[in-house]
């Protein structure tokens, strides 16, 4: 029987026959497990121990530390991704895939690891395996090798893309243009899905025919494209026209537009809105006003639109 003599005294790791040329009496022999960290900053030595732990925001890939991204989006419990947690339960109630539920009854049955359904374990594995729906099994290494999401082949992550990017199959944050349904505008990756013909405008994706100003009787306000038939020099743009006397508005007034307008003392008052959004009834003290949710008079007693 030949005899391996041991120069340190932990830690052990038993050596098969077959990794000790001529030791055939015994099946398992004492070795000396020597720790490897060689290209690893975090994870397993390999003997027990750790090469490394990883700060907030990254997480442990393939004995590396890569950016992690915590995510606890419709969860009120749980991990969140990156080995936090995103809240724990209150007495009597147990987290179930990120949901406090009352009444949850562990159930580890056909299972030696992994979650027994109420936030609770059914059980660790040992060195060298990990846990998969519920059973050990040979550990998995991660891959992410050349790609930046997507699954890094053991049921984690390689990463997250930003909008409006999407992981492709083969791990690559690329944006997929989008023009189904449109003929002009934007395509979503910052290309266009197509330009309208002279006379026409792109309207939500669609080329529609051009518009035509109006200011036939207006000397102010609106042109109907988006453009000013002119601005008083004073008094107050109503329904078109630079007003002076109050008309029939009244001291609790109207809204031209997000432009608030009321009678004080005979003459009309106005007040852009646009600071201070928008311009609808606040109360019966007060009457068409800014800040308020752009509401007309619930009682119908006061039109919010102006009239002159």
């Amino acid at each position: 029987m030949q005899i391996v003599r041991l120069a340190v005294m932990a830690p052990f790791v038993y050596l098969s026959a077959a990794s000790c040329p001529g030791c055939t009496e015994e099946p398992y022999y004492w070795g000396p497990c020597v720790p490897d960290c060689t290209g690893h900053t975090c994870g397993d030595d390999g003997c027990g121990g750790s090469c490394g732990t990883c700060t907030s925001g990254t997480a442990c890939s393939a004995g590396m530390c890569v950016p992690c991204t915590p995510d606890c989006a419709g969860r009120e419990c749980g991990d969140d991704g990156c080995g936090g947690s995103c809240g724990t339960c209150d007495t009597g109630l147990s987290c179930s895939e990120g949901t406090c539920l009352a009444g949850c009854t562990p159930d580890c049955a056909g299972r030696e690891c992994g979650d027994d359904g109420c936030g609770g374990s059914c059980g660790t594995c040992s060195s060298g395996l990990s846990c998969s729906s519920g059973t050990c099994i040979a550990s998995c290494t991660p891959s992410c090798a050349g790609r930046e999401c997507g699954d890094d082949g053991c049921g984690g992550s390689c990463g997250t893309c930003l909008s409006p990017e999407e992981c492709n199959d083969y791990g690559q944050c690329l944006c997929m243009p989008d023009c189904w349904g449109l003929e002009c505008g934007d395509d979503g990756c910052g290309g266009s899905c197509g330009t309208c013909g002279t006379g026409e405008t792109c309207e939500e994706g669609i080329c529609e025919a051009g518009c035509t100003p109006d200011c036939v009787g207006l000397t102010c306000g609106d042109d109907g494209c988006g453009g000013s038939c002119g601005t008083c020099s004073s008094g107050v743009c109503v329904s078109g026209v630079c007003r002076t006397t109050c008309g029939a508005i009244t001291l609790e007034g109207c809204c031209e537009g997000n432009v608030a307008v009321w009678c004080s003392s005979g003459s009309l008052t106005s007040l852009d809105c646009s600071s201070n959004p928008e311009c609808g009834w606040v109360n019966t003290s007060i009457g068409y006003y800014c800040g308020s949710t752009g509401d007309p008079d619930p009682s119908g007693g006061f039109d919010m639109e102006c009239y002159w």
